[in-house]
């Protein structure tokens, strides 16, 4: 299997025995289709022939407060869902790291990538937060970021706009995955064995033999014990240089993520993998050190080092 990462869709065409799908100067030949595209998956179905989709974006706010006290929270909290409300409302949600997470708010927006956060929704969610737990401290708020849902139904819809997992009745050969918003997160693991089992039934693939199921992630440093820690500084010195010192990451752990199979190699990729700049400091401390990795041990120019996709640079060039 290759990916193909940093390559948009421009053009989709017809052709005998499948699709010829067009991404820049690139084209690329498929007998089978799979649409999961999320925001922009009723652009891709239009592409492909299929134009009975409409996207509406909705943002969700989310507020990250820094690791709290063991005994102020051990589970989730939900509030009763509000009539006319496209939403759960704001929940409380504990992380298996120790952090809490606030949100989301819904919200929908024109633009389909509107990631802003807002001081008015810190207010907002804060409110609604302290209201189902009163002893939450807002001063531990770390971080603040957005998404934004693929939702079926425009502002005001009475009812919820259920996933779209099927093959298109109109274009053959086509699998539509639209519309896949909150629960998405929760559902994408029977979602991929649903679309395994519709991909199977047609291409009739044989499976490889030494197929592995199960993908062990990268091991943390700071959840093992002081013998286990020792020992892995004997094997590989970069264990005993911590780049990111809010979360105790290591450079080995660093390096690990850089070379993750899907070959993301940006800021963002990196965090998501080691936790890297998700503590208190915001990569205040280790951003340029990580930077200096991917620099200096894997050649890729500072101006080119992307935060979160392809041309998000944090650097503009060089001052002298």
């Amino acid at each position: 299997m290759t990916y193909l990462l940093n390559r948009e869709v421009t053009a989709i065409e017809r052709v005998s025995g499948g699709f010829c799908v067009t991404a820049g100067d690139e084209t690329f030949e498929c007998s089978l289709l799979v649409n999961a595209a999320g925001l922009f998956a009723d652009r891709i179905s239009a592409m492909a022939g299929d134009d009975r989709y409409t996207i509406y974006p909705c943002r969700g706010e989310y507020y990250l407060l820094d690791k709290i006290p063991d005994d102020l929270l051990h589970m989730p909290v939900y509030p009763v869902p509000r009539p006319g409300v496209g939403g759960l409302g704001v929940h409380l949600t504990p992380t298996i790291d120790g952090n809490l997470i606030l949100g989301p708010s819904a919200e929908y927006v024109e633009r389909r990538e509107e990631l802003a956060t807002t001081a008015p929704m810190l207010c907002e969610l804060g409110a609604e937060a302290k209201q189902l737990l009163p002893a939450l401290d807002l001063r531990l708020v770390t971080g603040a970021y957005a998404g934004v849902r693929a939702k079926l139904v425009p502002k005001g819809a009475a009812n919820y706009g259920d996933f779209i997992i099927e093959e298109s009745p109109l274009v053959e050969n086509l699998i539509q995955l639209i519309g896949i918003e909150s629960p998405g997160l929760t559902a994408s693991l029977p979602i991929a064995k649903i679309v395994e089992e519709m991909v199977s039934s047609r291409l009739h693939p044989s499976e490889k033999s030494d197929w592995r199921a199960k993908y062990r992630g990268i091991e943390r440093f700071s959840e093992l014990s002081d013998e286990e820690k020792a020992s892995r500084i004997a094997e590989n010195p970069d264990y005993g240089e911590i780049v990111c010192r809010c979360e105790t990451v290591t450079k080995a752990e660093i390096r690990q993520a850089i070379e993750n199979p899907l070959g993301a190699r940006s800021i963002v990729s990196i965090k998501n993998r080691v936790r890297a700049t998700m503590g208190r400091c915001n990569g205040g401390y280790c951003l340029t050190r990580i930077m200096n990795i991917l620099h200096f041990e894997y050649g890729i120019p500072y101006e080119q080092i992307d935060l979160r996709r392809a041309g998000d640079h944090p650097f503009s060039g060089v001052v002298k």
